[in-house]
């Protein structure tokens, strides 16, 4: 009788041990499964923040080197470009080459740290730039300006329409840019900037410009690539 209560005692323990292995195989079989639920999260999240960092160091790289969307507030370049509308500047382009006469940029003035603005290239470093009877001349050249409303006439004081009697001139010297806006009359630049001192301060630094205006963006009905023409002297 002790032999068959051993028996089934060892018999027992058997069935337990099974029991207690089963339970172990189905708990391990739940931690699996919950791991295989926390993972799929976890790598979600990882993907997401990677993907976010590879998303701004590319938009970094793009707007920082090859090109930036400005927008134009104001009219200082009718009929080129509208006041509000967004422009695709590139940058990468005075990275192969310096500005050229002609072209529109976008920059920081003198008299402005913070703002940018956009004019054209009027004359580049060594050009002797000259307003006379409201017509512009480089190193004595008359300057053929097609981009210009008929009848414009470009006064050393902005916003004035008729200057028969003026006559001056800008050197303009080493890494430093002479520029006007399309809107004669109505435009703040070479002609009427100045320093801290109240000082005529007529030109950009190459280090202000910000790079070359080449296509407007905004509004869709507005799209377009802008306009080039380079200024032969």
């Amino acid at each position: 009788m002790g032999f068959l209560k051993f028996k089934l005692f060892v018999i027992s323990c058997k069935e337990l041990g099974v029991s207690l292995q089963s339970n172990y195989k189905n708990s391990r079989k739940y931690s699996v499964t919950k791991d295989k639920i926390k993972n799929p999260f976890i790598q979600f999240i990882v993907d997401v923040i990677v993907n976010s960092v590879i998303i701004i160091i590319i938009f970094y790289i793009i707007q920082h080197f090859l090109a930036a969307p400005f927008q134009v507030i104001g009219n200082s370049m009718v009929d080129t470009l509208h006041d509000h509308e967004y422009i695709i500047v590139s940058k990468i382009e005075y990275i192969i080459h310096p500005p050229e006469r002609g072209d529109i940029i976008v920059f920081k003035p003198p008299s402005n740290g913070k703002d940018y603005y956009v004019k054209r290239i009027i004359g580049i470093p060594g050009d002797t730039v000259s307003l006379t009877k409201g017509k512009v001349f480089v190193n004595g050249k008359e300057v053929s300006e097609p981009y210009l409303s008929e009848g414009a006439s470009t006064c050393i004081v902005a916003r004035m329409s008729s200057c028969p009697n003026d006559n001056k001139a800008y050197v303009v010297t080493d890494d430093e840019y002479f520029v006007l806006g399309d809107n004669r009359e109505g435009s703040s630049d070479s002609r009427s900037w100045r320093d801290s001192d109240n000082q005529e301060f007529p030109f950009i630094k190459r280090d202000d410009i910000a790079g070359k205006a080449r296509f407007v963006l905004l509004p869709i009905t507005s799209i377009r690539a802008i306009p080039q023409h380079q200024i032969n002297i």
